[in-house]
């Protein structure tokens, strides 16, 4: 297995085993490549010292044996009284300074000590003298205490150490008011000293000997012409825990300001006194002086890394707080959307790739260009698992079957965090039910063995877990799942620059938990839910609260609000299964722009969708899971020193193929550069306003601009008011909607609900099932035409194996109703006709209110019908016209086609048979009420249909 593998290596491997049937790209994309082999990323980062001597098992490279180093620590504490943390500091500043073993012992020695220390306690009497003689002061002696401390000092200055080293990282006790002093009153000069800030502004986490620290001490290890060994060494900013203090104080910054966009730039600040304190924003700013060391070079890469990530974060969190302020209003949350996406920031362009690029792509350990993708394959992973969380099926394939997440012990120990966390907040104990009103769901979820193994557990499960049902929830709930999904993760989230020292579990390969990065990553999923659908998805029981579940699952709020519990409006009944959902998610409704579906002949069927794409990276990072529990099931409880070495090697191999892959696949994340402006205004915007149409039972008015002439011309109409009500308020509104706006790929599988029926309670009962875009969209019967149905010659052993059969000259499935090829429906000709369909069956659905005679809609006499049946056989669709002469201009093709007035007819019985039929039985029985004879009101609209034109 090749640990240095390349992008450029693994290409053709993931392009084959993720998009099967693609083929090589073009012979300028081949030269490109080629042409690329040879250049390497711009680096943007100095050279520094390899080795980090804390990490290192074997100093004897160095020239250091194991029992060197044991006796010399033991000098440093036992001589100079340095306790352990300052002793290690020592030693490895040594061993840094190129100071030999036998020099060391020579130096810490107690008469050495003793020697120098005799020396600062009391001055010679010639310094003395020298001293009377120029006038000077007269030299007092020092206390122990000073004294003790310039003894040590001179000891270690006299092996090359550094005077600031010595003073902030081995003599630290000894000089705290010095630094103190410095820390208050002197501006960091670069990203060294801005560096040590931090350390003393957060040891606990960020000092040299914490958790993850900001400074570190690295080697190089050389040799001299003679091959002796040469080490020189200096601490150095570790520029992964310098992200890692950026994601500590978005997390802090997070639980202060929950319903806030906390602005990062001006609040994460290194506090030191009122006058010279540091602030991110400061740091930035000012980058030629705070991103680069004190040798003058320049750390680029951590200063754009710096200003990415809190700048992402803050537009998120503004997505998601103005979503949740407005998301029960539909036209607010249609113009808040429009306002988010407007500028495109999340797909737009930024250090030559899009921001959604590096939020997925984001480090554990940041490590410039050859960053791994940790955080981003986590987040991506929570992401997944929150919009699938009412669809147990999904969530499995996501988090995998074998997740704590789907076990009592997992959630158990999500609420124990989350009631450890309020009860050293409070001191309070548990009140009432841990679990409030889920409390039953809970229990119910699991089976004896804390399994989830039957259809009820996974019901209750689900209702457990999916706090999108409803517009309040309890927070500790919330927390809850949050909580178990940050857990499924943390496995994901270890990082190499911790300091074992301080954590007490330890990865094979010396990894440390990383919650600081945990958490960052489920807040960007988590501020994603909302702005992205996500949310409004996972409204299973179609509650509402939030508008856009609405506009995604518009058939299951119209059924809820047509059941005796709720009567609300839910417009025209009988397109309640008609328009299944008038909205497609952004992830879902927007594409990638160099990412293709290709048919088995390696042809272009349409864009991959962001989500396709994300789907991708999260199956490459199942299957690297996947590999690295199989090397651990071999390791088992092996101490092996030989097997450890061999499981963090391959481990490392896994690490390195898995961040390529990885990162490949993310590199798709491209866009149009209005991507998600276009989404807002074209999709978003025209959903909405269709959504109204249908709710409100919003009919054409067809007599304020309809006139029927017998004699001459038969139906005319007022042109502008036509336009205005059909043309441009409901077809223009429609069309961009679902052709104009392109971006829809209606022969995607998705996973959707399909209405089961009511339960003995009334309640709509739903399940989840896969199926193309289109079928998710469309009624089955407004596709239900010749130009959509999959002929019965080009069956195949896959819709076989569906059960579905010929019947006459098409398939027909199980129910027996015609099949749907849905790549038809996605063509450029059939996503024209489809809108239209749509169309022609609300207006056959409106004309339907006033025939069925089970309507409560007014009936109207047959001039009525006949009047909209030519009014829109009347628009014209293509004009042919002359330049020489007017007159010669015609309709040359009206805008529905012959076939599609047919079946208008049909599904709104509205052909002349049956039209003639209802208007001699309306004449029948209604005519005790009219002046006129029997049939006169019936014949005389036929005759004047008979002979208009003559």
């Amino acid at each position: 297995m090749e640990s240095n593998v390349g992008l450029l290596e693994r290409k053709e491997a993931v392009r084959e085993e993720y998009e099967p049937n693609t083929p090589k790209g073009s012979e300028l994309q081949q030269e490109l490549e080629r042409r690329m082999e040879s250049l390497g990323p711009a680096n943007g980062r100095p050279e520094v010292p390899e080795f980090v001597l804390r990490k290192e098992d074997n100093w004897e490279q160095f020239g250091w044996k194991k029992a060197d180093k044991e006796e010399v620590l033991a000098q440093i504490k036992s001589v100079l009284g340095l306790d352990d943390t300052y002793a290690k500091n020592a030693l490895e500043n040594i061993v840094a300074s190129n100071t030999s073993p036998e020099d060391a012992k020579r130096l810490i020695s107690k008469s050495m000590y003793d020697e120098a220390f005799g020396h600062f306690k009391k001055p010679e009497p010639q310094e003395e003298l020298d001293a009377e003689k120029h006038g000077g002061p007269a030299i007092r002696e020092l206390s122990d205490e000073e004294a003790a401390k310039r003894a040590k000092t001179a000891l270690f200055r006299g092996m090359g150490i550094k005077e600031a080293y010595i003073r902030r990282f081995i003599l630290a006790n000894d000089y705290r008011q010095e630094n103190k002093q410095e820390y208050d009153d002197v501006m960091p000069a670069d990203l060294y000293e801005l560096a040590w800030n931090l350390t003393v502004f957060d040891q606990e986490n960020f000092g040299v000997n914490g958790k993850f620290p900001v400074l570190q001490l690295q080697v190089e290890h050389k040799n001299d012409e003679e091959g002796k060994p040469i080490v020189e060494g200096r601490y150095v900013v570790n520029e992964s825990n310098f992200m890692r203090w950026i994601r500590y104080q978005i997390n802090v910054w997070y639980d202060i300001d929950t319903d806030e966009v906390t602005d990062y730039f001006n609040k994460m600040v290194i506090t030191k006194n009122q006058y010279t304190s540091v602030s991110l924003g400061t740091m930035l700013y000012n980058h030629e002086r705070y991103f680069k060391d004190e040798n003058g070079q320049k750390y680029d890469q951590l200063y754009q890394q710096a200003l990415v990530e809190p700048l992402m974060m803050m537009y998120m969190r503004g997505y998601d707080i103005e979503y949740k302020n407005v998301m029960g209003d539909e036209a607010k949350l249609a113009e808040t959307i429009t306002k988010s996406f407007y500028l495109n920031k999340m797909t737009r362009k930024a250090f030559q790739k899009s921001f959604l690029y590096y939020q997925t792509t984001l480090g554990v350990d940041f490590d410039g260009t050859n960053s791994d993708s940790k955080m981003g394959e986590a987040w991506n992973k929570i992401y997944l698992a929150y919009y699938n969380l009412g669809d147990f099926q999904e969530l499995q394939k996501v988090l995998g079957k074998d997740s704590d997440f789907f076990t009592k012990k997992g959630m158990i120990d999500a609420i124990t965090t989350v009631y450890e966390k309020k009860y050293k907040a409070t001191g309070l104990p548990l009140m009432g039910k841990v679990l409030g009103e889920k409390e039953k769901d809970f229990e119910a979820a699991f089976d004896a063995n804390g399994k989830i193994s039957t259809e009820k557990n996974r019901e209750a499960f689900i209702r457990f877990i999916n706090f999108f049902v409803k517009p309040s929830n309890d927070e500790d709930l919330i927390d809850v799942v949050r909580g178990a999904l940050r857990n499924s993760v943390s496995s994901l989230l270890v990082s190499k620059e911790g300091n074992e020292e301080r954590f007490d579990k330890v990865t094979v390969d010396g990894r440390v938990e990383d919650e600081h990065t945990v958490g960052v990553a489920e807040l960007i999923a988590y501020s994603w839910l909302r702005i992205s659908g996500a949310a409004a998805k996972n409204d299973i029981n179609a509650a509402g609260f939030d508008a856009q579940s609405k506009w995604l699952r518009t058939e299951a709020y119209r059924r809820k609000m047509a059941t005796n519990e709720r009567g609300g409006g839910f417009g025209n009944p009988y397109t309640v299964a008609m328009f299944k959902q008038v909205l497609v998610d952004v992830f879902r409704g927007t594409n990638v722009v160099n990412a293709w579906k290709h048919d088995k002949n390696g042809e272009e069927v349409r864009r991959l969708t962001p989500l396709e794409v994300m789907t991708n990276m999260q199956a490459i990072t199942g299957k690297y899971e996947k590999e690295r529990e199989k090397i651990q099931d071999k390791l088992g409880i092996s101490t092996s020193e030989e097997a450890k070495k061999e499981a963090k090697r391959q481990l490392s191999d896994l690490d390195n193929l898995e961040k390529v892959d990885y990162k490949l696949m993310a590199g798709k994340l491209e866009f149009d550069d209005n991507a998600l402006k276009q989404y807002a205004l074209d999709h978003v915007n025209r959903a909405k306003t269709i959504y109204d149409q249908i709710m409100t039972a919003h009919e054409i008015d067809f007599d304020k601009f309809t006139v029927y002439d017998s004699a001459v011309r038969g139906v005319s109409f007022k042109r502008a008011e036509f336009q205005a009500a059909v043309q441009k308020e409901f077809l223009t509104h429609l069309r961009y909607l679902l052709a104009s706006y392109d971006k829809l790929n209606f022969n995607m599988d998705v996973r959707s609900q399909v209405f089961t029926g009511r339960d003995e309670k009334g309640k709509d009962t739903w399940k989840y099932e896969t199926m193309p875009l289109g079928q998710a969209i469309f009624g089955h019967l407004i596709l239900d035409v010749p130009l959509f149905r999959k002929k019965a010659k080009d069956i195949t052993e896959e819709d076989k194996e569906k059960g579905y059969k010929r019947k006459g000259l098409y398939l027909v499935d199980r129910d027996g109703k015609h099949v749907i090829d849905y790549d038809k429906v996605q063509s450029s000709e059939g996503k024209t006709y489809a809108w239209k369909q749509w169309a022609l069956m609300k207006l056959g659905a409106d004309m339907w209110t006033h025939i069925d005679r089970h309507s409560r809609d007014p009936a109207y006499g047959i001039a009525h019908y006949i009047d909209i049946i030519e009014a829109l056989e009347s628009i014209p669709g293509e004009v042919f016209g002359d330049e020489t002469d007017m007159r010669k201009s015609r309709v040359t093709k009206s805008f529905f086609s012959h076939e599609q007035m047919k079946w208008l007819r049909r599904i709104s019985g509205t052909t002349d048979f049956k039209l003639f039929t209802k208007a001699i039985l309306t004449d029948i029985f209604q005519s005790k009420h009219r002046k006129e004879g029997l049939f006169s009101e019936s014949a005389n609209t036929f005759l004047g249909a008979i002979f208009k034109g003559y």
